[in-house]
């Protein structure tokens, strides 16, 4: 074989690599939810459609665009009112968040939480969550209690995760603690 011919084929070599690393590294990202922010697609989410195509860059894209949040939190699905942003520390604080007064005919109320998660557990709620209690009690979600959402701190219940910080600390995480249907009858998430 030829010098030249080796170079090609070396190089070619090393294009296939890099392109498969990229590709795998892509592939991690979708599976985590976790994509860069010049991956986010700014393609605003339709909450009134339960199938959503490539729903995690497009939900990406809400962290940081406020004019994109106002468009896609609506009533029925979102009741939100903008929340101005605020650092507290290094790791804690909210961008792009609101006060939220229900989710999809549910009363929930939250302090601070992002337009991502906002977005996408209206998403959950009106095409998983209703429905689910439609089927299964034969009446609808009134009201959500949860556990809390913003709060300055690392991961609780395991020591691996003890010295990372939680989503809770960036507004991004809400622990769901019961669902009250409309006749008053509550669903526990830990009991039921």
């Amino acid at each position: 074989m030829t010098t030249r011919r080796k170079r090609w084929l070396w190089t070619a070599c090393a294009i296939v690599a890099v392109g498969c690393a990229l590709a795998a590294g892509g592939i991690w990202l979708l599976l985590l939810g976790r994509q860069p922010a010049w991956l986010a697609i700014r393609w605003p989410i339709d909450l009134s459609q339960p199938l959503v195509h490539l729903a995690d860059w497009r939900l990406r894209a809400l962290q940081s665009d406020r004019a994109l949040c106002r468009l896609v939190l609506k009533a029925p699905y979102a009741d939100a009112v903008e929340t101005p942003d605020a650092e507290a520390g290094t790791d804690c604080g909210w961008r792009n968040s609101v006060r939220l007064s229900s989710l999809s005919g549910s009363r929930i109320v939250v302090d601070k939480m992002t337009c991502e998660l906002t977005a996408a557990m209206a998403l959950w709620i009106a095409h998983d969550v209703q429905p689910a209690a439609e089927a299964i009690f034969g009446e609808r979600i009134s009201s959500i209690r949860h556990l809390g959402g913003y709060a300055c701190r690392n991961i609780r219940g395991s020591p691996a995760f003890a010295h990372v910080v939680s989503e809770h600390a960036r507004a991004n995480a809400l622990d769901i603690a019961a669902f009250q249907l409309v006749s008053g009858r509550q669903v526990s998430v830990l009991k039921h």
